[in-house]
C-alpha cells in the first residue's frame, strides 16, 4: 500500500512566510517535499493546500455509488484524500472504461499538484467481481490540488513542472511565491492568485544562474528595483537577482563576500523598513554577516560559535528570518538559532537579543527542537510563528513570545 501524504501533517517544516492576502501562511515541508498553505482564521489555521508532486496514493470508500457515467459528481472526503477544501474536493467523471461500479479502494495516479494539471485517473483495484474493475478519469473541479511526493522526491522535468526535492526556503511578493528547490538545483515561481507555474531559476553549477544546493530567500529595496538574494549555499556565496519582471528574476552578480568567504550560507534576511541592511547566517561558522545596503559593501560579521544561552550573539548553526515588520519592533531582525533552540534578535548595525528566555529546547507546545525559520504578523495581537523543524509543526507565539497554539503535526 503506497504512504498517503495526510492533510495537516507536516515532515521538517524549514521556513515560513505570511501573505497579509486572504490572509495566508506558506509552510516548506522539506521532507514531505511540499509547501503547504494554511489559511488564517479567527485566530486558527486551517490547512487549505500543498504544492508538490505525487506518485500514487490509495483512497478508501470513494463513493458508494452503482457505478459512473460521464458528467457525474464524486465528491472526494477528507481526509482521504487532500486535494484543496480541508473538508472536500470535488471532481467531474470525464471517461470511463470497463465496468467501474461502486469504487472501494482507489489507486490514484499522476495527480499533478492542481498548479498546472486538475485531470486525474483512478483505477478500481478491489471491486465485488475481484480483480481490476476499470478506470475512471475525473476533471478537478477546484484548481488548488494535492501535494507532495509519496516518499520520492522529485525531478526537473521543464520550466513549469511541479517536482520538489528537499525545499528549503520560501519568499513571497504580491501574486507570488518563491521557493529554493534545494536539490533541483533552481528556485521555482508560482502565481498566488492563477495557481500557474510561472518559471524555474537556475540549474546545477557555479556561473550565473547555476545553484548547488540554494536554501534561503530574501527580499531587498537596495538600487532602483527589488532584489532577491539568494543564499547558494553548497557554492559559499550569496546570488543577487533583479527583480523588475517578478516572473522572470535577471542574474545581477554575486555579493560581495569577507576575505575568508563563506562556509554554507544558510539564511538569507532583510531588515525591511527604514533602512536596508541585508543578513546573512554563516552556518558552520556560526555567525551573521550584516551587509549595510548590500550592493558593493563587504559584510560585518557579527556573533560568533557558542552554546551559552545566557550569552546571545553566540551561535548554533544559524538560521532564517522574516523582515523587522514582523517582529513588533523597527531595526530589528527576528532570526532562529537553530541548534541553540532560540529565537533571538540582532538589531540593525547592533547587537543580539534572546526574544524570550522562558522558550526552552523540548518537544512540549512552545518547546523547540532545532527552529528553521521565524516570521510574523499583525492582526488583533501580534502574531510570531516559528517553523518548529524537528517536532514537525508550527509554534504561534504573541508579541511579548508567550505561547499560544500549534499547528500541524508529524
Amino acid at each position: 500500500m503506497s504512504k498517503i501524504l495526510q492533510k495537516g501533517k507536516m515532515y521538517r517544516p524549514t521556513d515560513i512566510v505570511h501573505r497579509n492576502a486572504e490572509p495566508s501562511v506558506f509552510v516548506v515541508e522539506q521532507y514531505n517535499h511540499r509547501v503547504s498553505k494554511w489559511l488564517f482564521t479567527a485566530g486558527q489555521f486551517d490547512f487549505r493546500l500543498a504544492a508538490g508532486e505525487i506518485d500514487d496514493m490509495t483512497i478508501d470508500i470513494v463513493n458508494a455509488g452503482t457505478g459512473y457515467t460521464i458528467g457525474d459528481q464524486i465528491i472526494f472526503p477528507s481526509p482521504d484524500l487532500d486535494i484543496a477544501d480541508p473538508v472536500q474536493a470535488t471532481a467531474e467523471v470525464l471517461t470511463t472504461t470497463g465496468s467501474p461500479g461502486p469504487i472501494d479502494t482507489v489507486l490514484v495516479t499522476n495527480i499533478g499538484n492542481g498548479y498546472s494539471g486538475t485531470t486525474i485517473t483512478s483505477t478500481d483495484i478491489e471491486s465485488s467481481g475481484g480483480g481490476i474493475n476499470g478506470q475512471v478519469t475525473y476533471d478537478l473541479i477546484e484548481q488548488w490540488g494535492d501535494a507532495g511526493t509519496v516518499g520520492i522526491p522529485g525531478t526537473p522535468t521543464s520550466v513549469t513542472d511541479d517536482h520538489f526535492n528537499f525545499p528549503t526556503g520560501v519568499g513571497h511578493d504580491l501574486n507570488h511565491i518563491y521557493i529554493a528547490d534545494t536539490l533541483n538545483n533552481r528556485f521555482k515561481i508560482i502565481n498566488t492568485t492563477t495557481a500557474d507555474v510561472n518559471n524555474n531559476i537556475g540549474t546545477g553549477g557555479q556561473g550565473d544562474n547555476e545553484f548547488y544546493r540554494p536554501a534561503f530567500i530574501a527580499f531587498s529595496n537596495t538600487g532602483p528595483t527589488n532584489r532577491l538574494i539568494i543564499t547558494d549555499s553548497f557554492n559559499h556565496r550569496v546570488v543577487r537577482y533583479d527583480l523588475t519582471s517578478v516572473t522572470n528574476p535577471v542574474f545581477i552578480d554575486v555579493a560581495d563576500a569577507p576575505v575568508e568567504g563563506y562556509h554554507t550560507p544558510n539564511g538569507s534576511m532583510h531588515s525591511t523598513i527604514g533602512s536596508d541592511f541585508v543578513y546573512v547566517s554563516d552556518l558552520i561558522k556560526g555567525r551573521i554577516a550584516e551587509y549595510n545596503g548590500i550592493a558593493g559593501n563587504t559584510p560585518v560579521f557579527r556573533g560568533t560559535p557558542g552554546t551559552d544561552s545566557a550569552i546571545p550573539s553566540e551561535l548554533f548553526y544559524p538560521g532564517q528570518g522574516h523582515g523587522n515588520n514582523e517582529s513588533g519592533g523597527m531595526g530589528l531582525q527576528v532570526f532562529a538559532d537553530t541548534r541553540n533552540n532560540e529565537i533571538k534578535t540582532i538589531e540593525d548595525g547592533g547587537d543580539f537579543t534572546n526574544v524570550n528566555d522562558q522558550i526552552t529546547p523540548g518537544t512540549l507546545g512552545g518547546q523547540l527542537y532545532y527552529p528553521a525559520s521565524t516570521t510574523g504578523f499583525e492582526d488583533t495581537i501580534h502574531y510570531n510563528l516559528v517553523a518548529n523543524t524537528l517536532n514537525n509543526r508550527v509554534d504561534v507565539f504573541n508579541e511579548s513570545w508567550n505561547f499560544q497554539l500549534s499547528f500541524g503535526q508529524p
